[in-house]
């Protein structure tokens, strides 16, 4: 990426850590070939799952990301679908991870217990831009108070540029 940022939410977070690490290019021609995995991301299977409708848990916020801003380090609720979960290595950095346990409100069938301690949203720098990854819906159509704000941090930190002041 030649900067700017890519917000992910949901199962769309899919398509990004499998794509938006970059493209290879064949040595010999230097022709695109194919997409890279973003670096430092591992996706978890969720596909054991089932919670319709589900609120979880999210906790430790990372108080030193500009994501979080307005967030205290307490836990907050999320809604849950068919969601995503991840584990992280550098570059990557956990904004979130679903809390132990993950359920708050509704049904969850979790036999393998794949959320708890698992990461629910990242960030992720890919040359001079960065991936934010929402791994479960923050904006809904319901409007979740407690997630909404975590996706305007992330619009409002796309925008943001470092300046050094006299």
């Amino acid at each position: 990426m030649n900067g700017g940022t890519v917000i992910c939410e949901d199962s769309s977070t899919s398509f990004c850590t499998s794509t938006l690490g970059g493209i290879t290019t064949y040595p010999a021609t230097g022709v695109p070939g194919v997409f890279k995995a973003l670096p430092g991301v591992t996706r978890v299977s969720t596909s054991s799952i089932y919670g319709p409708g589900l609120v979880v848990q999210l906790t430790g916020l990372n108080p030193s990301s500009p994501l979080t801003f307005g967030y205290s380090s307490g836990a907050t609720p999320a809604f849950w679908e068919g969601s995503s979960a991840m584990t992280l290595a550098s570059p990557a950095t956990a904004i979130a991870s679903y809390a132990t346990p993950a359920y708050l409100s509704g049904y969850l069938y979790d036999p393998s217990h794949v959320l708890p301690g698992k990461v629910a949203a990242a960030l992720v720098p890919v040359g001079s831009g960065n991936v934010v990854l929402l791994g479960f819906r923050a904006i809904e159509r319901d409007q979740a108070d407690a997630t909404f704000m975590m996706y305007f941090d992330a619009i409002y930190f796309s925008t943001a540029v470092s300046t050094t002041l006299p």
